[in-house]
C-alpha cells in the first residue's frame, strides 16, 4: 500500500552504503550506512537512514527536480564521501523513486615543502603541490602557506604520489622526485611529511 498522499505527490527512497568494492554499485560486500541524514530540496528533513541503509522522502512536489545532498556530519566514519556530491531527482505522482547513494572512502595529508640549497633549508610559500595516482592521474592540489605547510584532503584513500608541479619547479629553478604515499582504508591519515625542492 501506498503511503498516504503518495497519489498527489512524489517520493524518493534513496540507499545510501559504504561502497567497498568501488564499483558504483550496490553488491554483496558493500555496506548499507544507518542514521544517515539528508538535505533535501534546500530544507533540512528529520528522515534519516534505517539498518539497511534506507531512507524515504515523501511529499514531494511531482515533475519538479528535488537536490538530495548527504549531511556529511551525520556520517559516524568522517573519511567517508558520497561518490557524487549530490543528486537531483525528479519525483513522479504516485510513485516512489529509487536512488543509490554510494560512499567512497578518502584520505587526508599534510606536511611541509622547503628549498635545499646546499645545506641551508628554507621553507617556501606558493608551492603547488599535487597528489596523482600511479598512473599520473591528478587526484587533488593545494597550495603551501607562508610556512611551507600544505593540506591535502578528500584525496581517495590508496597508493599515490606528491609532486611538485612542473610550473613551480621551472619558476624556482630546482626539481623534486615524486614521493609514493602509502594512503589506504586502514591508514587514511598522514602528517608531518617533508618535501624538498632541490634547487638546481
Amino acid at each position: 500500500m501506498a503511503p498516504p498522499g503518495l497519489s498527489r505527490s512524489g517520493a524518493v527512497q534513496a540507499m545510501i552504503y559504504d561502497d567497498q568494492d568501488e564499483d558504483g554499485q550496490l553488491g554483496e560486500g558493500d555496506v548499507p550506512i544507518e542514521e544517515a541524514g539528508f538535505i533535501v530540496a534546500q530544507t533540512l528533513r528529520s528522515e534519516t537512514s534505517d539498518a539497511s541503509g534506507r531512507v524515504i522522502f515523501g511529499d514531494l512536489q511531482p515533475g519538479a527536480p528535488a537536490n538530495l545532498e548527504l549531511k556529511l556530519s551525520t556520517l559516524e566514519d568522517p573519511f567517508l564521501r558520497p561518490v557524487r556530491n549530490g543528486v537531483t531527482v525528479t519525483p513522479r505522482a504516485g510513485r516512489i523513486t529509487q536512488i543509490e547513494v554510494p560512499l567512497t572512502a578518502t584520505a587526508d595529508l599534510d606536511g611541509t615543502v622547503s628549498i635545499l640549497k646546499g645545506d641551508v633549508k628554507t621553507a617556501v610559500s606558493g608551492v603547488i603541490v599535487e597528489a596523482v595516482d600511479l598512473d599520473g592521474r591528478l587526484l587533488g592540489t593545494t597550495k603551501t602557506e607562508y610556512d611551507g605547510y600544505f593540506y591535502l584532503d578528500n584525496i581517495p584513500a590508496q597508493p599515490l604520489r606528491l609532486q611538485i608541479s612542473k610550473a613551480t619547479l621551472a619558476e624556482v629553478n630546482a626539481e623534486m622526485p615524486p614521493i609514493d604515499v602509502a594512503l589506504s582504508r586502514e591508514t587514511p591519515s598522514l602528517s608531518g611529511l617533508e618535501l624538498d625542492i632541490i634547487r638546481k
